[in-house]
């Protein structure tokens, strides 16, 4: 049985970067976070320009571009654990 202060159960927390630490953000990191956000936006704008919330062109702009942004994401995650 293993009690609470055991090190061995405790969760890691990702934590920010220590102040004078810089965080390193690669180009892929950046391409698909900039895909995410281009995406949600493009959504947003356009349907409240043309009020078109249920239009299928909007949705498959906004689906290849932000389902790019959190693959790459992803892929970049698996890639530094690698």
């Amino acid at each position: 049985m293993t009690h609470r202060s055991d090190p061995s159960i405790w969760v890691r927390i990702p934590m920010p970067p220590i102040k004078g630490e810089k965080m390193k953000i690669n180009g892929l990191q950046a391409l698909s976070f900039l895909l995410l956000v281009v995406g949600l936006v493009f959504y947003i704008a356009w349907s409240m320009r043309y009020n078109a919330w249920l239009d299928i062109g909007v949705y498959s702009i906004t689906i290849v571009l932000v389902l790019g942004g959190v693959l790459g994401l992803i892929l970049n995650k698996a890639k530094k654990k690698a």
